[in-house]
Parts: structure tokens; sequence; C-alpha cells
């Protein structure tokens, strides 16, 4: 048995037959129902036909009793593990891209221009390493 929540956007009462009894359902009114039996295509469609729908009670989102929308908690600690995934990530990188241009600075040779290119690139990647550790 599924628990669905129904709506009434119609004119009139409409009834739901439910595990226990019925329901009545007012017209600008919802309730959370479980049909018996559960709903096949033909009640679903004579319900929409009269103004009734349902919803599954998953979807809503919740709300706190100043009327404001919860985030669930799942959400805010994935996004944390994600940010910190990608933070971990960019270090990684920065961290490579500064041995990279260690590498750079002791394979240039006697060549002073090209040993000067590479000590500013290895200056640039470090202060992006302080700036992704700091």
């Amino acid at each position: 048995m599924v628990k669905l929540i129904a709506f009434n956007s119609g004119v009139r009462t409409q009834v739901i037959r439910e595990t226990g009894g019925l329901t009545r359902l007012k017209p600008g009114r919802e309730a959370t129902v479980e049909p018996v039996p559960d709903l096949d295509d033909a009640t679903i469609e004579h319900f929409r036909s009269v103004g009734v729908s349902f919803r599954d009670p998953a979807s809503i989102p919740a709300v706190s009793r100043r009327g404001h929308r919860k985030e669930a908690r799942t959400d805010k600690k994935a996004a944390a593990e994600k940010a910190a995934a990608d933070k971990a990530d960019a270090v990684k990188a920065a961290e490579d891209a500064v041995l990279a241009a260690m590498a750079r600075v002791e394979n240039v040779g006697d060549d002073m221009v090209a040993k000067a290119a590479a000590e500013d690139e290895l200056k640039a990647a470090e202060a992006a390493l302080a700036g992704l550790k700091g």
C-alpha cells in the first residue's frame, strides 16, 4: 500500500476509499491517504476529472515552523564533502605544478633568460599553492 497526498481542487467533496474506512476530501483541502485498492489508471483519471490530484509525500520539501523550507542535512553534508574534495584536488594540482616548475628550473641549463622565466613560473606556482592552503 502506498501513501499519497491527495488535493481536491474541485468544487465538491470527494470520497476516497482507504485502509480503515473512507476519507472525505473537501474542496481546497489536502490529506494524506492510503488508497485501497491501489490506484489504477482508470481510477486516477476519474479523480483527475473531478479535480483531485495525487502526489508522493517524498516529493514535498520539509517546511519549518516559520514556513521556510528546510534543506536536507544530507544535501548540506554532501555539498561540504564535495567542496572539501574539490579543494584537495586543487591543492594537489598546485603541488604538481610547483614540482614541475622546480624540475624546469633545474633542467634549464646555462640559458639565463630561460632560467629567469622558469623561476618566475616557479614563484607563480608557489603563490597559487600558498593561496589555496592559506
